[in-house]
C-alpha cells in the first residue's frame, strides 16, 4: 500500500512555498508521491487569474524530473464551483489507481483555521471524519493550540499529522502576482522555468 499525498491550491502561480512544503512531506513522513491539485476556475470565492492551461503548463514546468510528484486535475473538470474537498476525497478514494492505497489531504495551518471557524468549510465533520491529513506550519500560528481550541478538531485530532519545515516559506501566489503588477521582480520566490513562463506569456503584469 503506498501513501500519497493531496494538496489543493490554485497554483495562480505555483511557489517554491509549494514545492518546499511538497518535499519536506515526502522526507519526512515517508510519502510515495505527492499530487498537486488545482482547484476550479469556475469557483466564485476567488479570482483566478491564469487558464486552466497556463496553470498546468506551470505545474508541469516545476515538477519535471521529480517523478515523486505528480498532477491531479480531478477539481479543474467540475462544471461549476460545487465541489467541497470531502467530496473531492471521496472521489480520489473511488480511482482505480487510488483505491488500494492510503490517501491524506495536505493543508496549511491557515486553512486548519479556517476549518475550526467553519465559515467557509461546509460538511466539515464528514470532511474531518473520513480522512487523514497533514497540517504545514504557517507562521503566526500556533497548529495545537487551533485544535485545542475547537471541540469538532479535537474529536478528530488523531487524524492530523504536524510537520514543521525547516524552511518556514510564506511567500503566497497573491504576493508573487501583487509583485508582478506593481513593476517588482519576484524572481526568486519560484522555480527560474515558472518565472520566465510567466514573463514569456506576459502574466500578471
Amino acid at each position: 500500500m503506498a501513501k500519497y499525498g493531496f494538496l489543493g491550491s490554485s497554483f495562480d502561480p505555483i511557489t517554491n512555498g509549494h514545492l518546499t512544503s511538497a518535499q519536506e512531506i515526502l522526507d519526512r513522513l515517508g510519502f510515495d508521491k505527492i499530487f498537486l491539485m488545482p482547484s476550479s476556475s469556475k469557483r466564485t470565492d476567488k479570482k483566478i487569474n491564469a487558464t486552466d492551461r497556463q496553470r498546468l503548463d506551470m505545474i508541469e514546468l516545476a515538477i519535471k524530473g521529480n517523478d515523486r510528484f505528480d498532477l491531479e486535475t480531478y477539481e479543474l473538470g467540475v462544471s461549476a464551483w460545487q465541489v467541497y474537498t470531502y467530496e473531492t476525497m471521496r472521489v480520489l478514494k473511488e480511482k482505480e489507481e487510488f483505491k488500494e492505497h492510503d490517501l491524506y489531504f495536505l493543508m496549511g495551518a491557515d486553512l486548519l483555521q479556517d476549518i475550526a471557524i467553519g465559515d467557509n468549510w461546509k460538511h466539515r465533520e464528514e470532511l474531518l471524519s473520513e480522512n487523514k491529513f497533514v497540517v504545514i506550519r504557517r507562521s503566526g500560528l500556533d497548529m495545537h493550540e487551533i485544535v485545542a481550541s475547537s471541540k469538532l478538531l479535537r474529536k478528530y485530532e488523531h487524524h492530523f499529522t504536524f510537520i514543521y519545515r525547516g524552511v518556514d516559506n510564506n511567500i503566497s501566489s497573491s504576493y508573487i502576482r501583487e509583485e508582478f503588477e506593481i513593476g517588482h521582480n519576484p524572481r526568486y520566490y519560484m522555480p527560474q522555468a515558472i518565472y520566465e513562463y510567466i514573463r514569456d506569456n506576459n502574466l500578471y503584469q
